[in-house]
C-alpha cells in the first residue's frame, strides 16, 4: 500500500478540483445550476444599487452625469464587471432620475436602453448630461473667483481646484 505524505495529499486534491472545474461539474459533484449563477448576478446587482446613489441633472450646480459616473464608476467598472451589458444598463437607468430617463430614453429611440452597450449608454448620458457652459465661460468663472469673507483656505482652495479642472486649464505647446 502506498503511503503518500500531506503536501503529495494537497496536491491530490488540488488536481481533481482543477479537472472537475474543467469538466463543468460543481464542487458537490453537480453540473453548475444555471439559475444559480443568474441568482448571483442579481444578488450583485442588489448590491450594487443600494450602493449608487441617484443621479439627478443641475448643471448650474454642478451635478453633471461626468461628476456622477467618477464617484460611482468603480462600482461599474470593478465590483459589477461579471454582470453583462444589459445588467449593467438596467441598473443605471434604475438610478437615473424620472426626468432623466425619459429625455435618455426619447434621446435613443428606437433603440431600448437594454439593448445598448454599456459604454455606448455612458458615451450618450455625458453628452446630454454633461456641462452646458462654454469652455470660455467656464474658464472666465474660473478666473473670477474670490474668496468669501470668513471662508477657510482649505475650502477656497478645494472650489478653485475644482474650478481649474472644470475649465480645463491645462497647457500644451500647440495652444501655446
Amino acid at each position: 500500500m502506498a503511503t503518500f505524505t500531506p503536501a503529495q495529499v494537497q496536491q491530490l486534491l488540488n488536481s481533481f478540483q482543477e479537472l472537475t472545474n474543467r469538466l463543468g461539474v460543481g464542487s458537490a459533484g453537480t453540473p453548475p445550476n444555471p439559475n444559480d449563477v443568474s441568482a448571483s448576478a442579481a444578488t450583485l446587482a442588489a448590491s450594487l444599487d443600494s450602493r449608487i446613489g441617484k443621479f439627478n441633472y443641475d448643471s448650474e450646480a454642478g451635478l453633471t452625469f461626468d461628476n456622477w459616473y467618477k464617484r460611482y464608476s468603480n462600482f461599474f467598472l470593478e465590483d459589477g464587471k461579471s454582470l453583462p451589458d444589459a445588467a449593467k444598463m438596467r441598473l443605471l437607468m434604475g438610478k437615473l432620475g424620472d426626468c432623466e430617463y425619459a429625455l435618455f430614453s426619447n434621446a435613443i429611440l428606437p433603440t431600448l436602453p437594454d439593448n445598448m452597450t454599456f459604454a455606448n449608454g455612458i458615451a450618450k448620458l455625458k453628452e446630454l448630461f454633461g456641462d452646458s457652459r462654454s469652455l470660455f465661460v467656464r474658464r472666465y468663472e474660473c478666473f473670477k473667483m474670490v474668496q468669501h469673507q470668513g471662508q477657510d483656505i482649505s475650502s477656497f482652495i478645494a472650489e478653485v481646484n475644482a474650478a481649474c479642472e472644470t475649465a480645463d486649464l491645462t497647457l500644451s505647446k500647440e495652444t501655446l
